[in-house]
């Protein structure tokens, strides 16, 4: 890797850990089609792992400040951790193995199809609450009939997030707020340890089958963009109404969408231009 592809990574990972702090994802939305497109000579596992470690280090600096802001549900984390463990690592040993291109465009499509329901209806009922200082008095207790489907989301959210080198935050936040009416400003801090505590899973998966510490300079680059900005995000985030936040969310999903349908017709042989 170059001079300035090295002097690109601290921008890209503010730019990626910023925006993932914001609406309670790890960036990799961000950073994959990024690396995809500056390293077209590595393979998608090495890119989703290199992806992997910086939503790692995203998750763990916004983790601190949530924790101080005091907006963690920290039962409704341990459950879809435990339940996302294995999933994070059959996500990120499937990229490894698999021909992407037709789940690259059936996922795009469910993506751009989420992000529009998200932008129409940002949310769902009165039980989220919409800013910082309702959230705080409306703490959602975890019932065991909550349980089973909370661990089947934190599984399906990291076994996507595992594939795509992606924390899974972008498809948990908005199916915890919008199916459990959980409050928004609690659902992005929340599942930002839930990543901290899955996406090791992958990291570990990744290395076993692709060199990933012989990109330990590019991650480190990364690394120090992304936990300078996951302060940032964090701190920005308690000044962004919560329909604004599943908004957000909304877009990153329509982002992620047109670049796993357009990578995956060209995974799949089809010329597009």
């Amino acid at each position: 890797m170059d001079g300035l592809l090295l002097a690109l990574m601290p921008i890209l990972g503010f730019v990626a850990g910023s925006i993932g702090a914001l609406i309670g994802a790890g960036g990799g939305f961000i950073a994959v089609p990024i690396l995809l497109f500056v390293l077209p000579n590595e393979t998608a596992g090495t890119v989703t792992g290199i992806s992997q470690s910086m939503v790692l280090m995203t998750s763990l600096s916004s983790t601190v400040a949530y924790v101080r802001q005091k907006r963690i549900e920290y039962r409704w984390a341990a459950v879809m951790a435990v339940a996302g463990i294995p999933g994070m690592a059959i996500g990120a040993f499937i990229v490894e193995q698999l021909e992407r291109g037709a789940f690259e465009i059936a996922f795009g499509v469910v993506a751009l199809s989420l992000m529009i329901y998200l932008i129409i209806r940002p949310i769902r009922g009165r039980g989220a609450a919409r800013t910082l200082q309702d959230a705080e008095g409306a703490r959602v207790p975890l019932t065991t009939r909550r349980a089973i489907p909370l661990a089947v989301v934190g599984f399906g959210t990291a076994t996507m997030g595992g594939l795509l080198g992606v924390g899974g935050g972008i498809a948990m936040v908005p199916i915890i707020v919008q199916v459990f009416v959980f409050p928004a400003h609690l659902a992005t801090a929340t599942s930002q340890l839930v990543i901290l505590i899955t996406s090791p899973a992958a990291i570990i998966a990744h290395e076993a089958s692709a060199p990933l510490h012989e990109m330990i300079v590019p991650i480190i680059l990364l690394g120090i963009g992304a936990i300078v900005g996951a302060q940032v995000g964090a701190r920005v985030s308690r000044r962004v109404s919560a329909p604004w936040i599943v908004r957000i969310l909304g877009i990153g999903l329509g982002i992620v969408g047109v670049d796993l349908i357009y990578n995956g017709l060209i995974d799949s042989g089809v010329t597009i231009f």
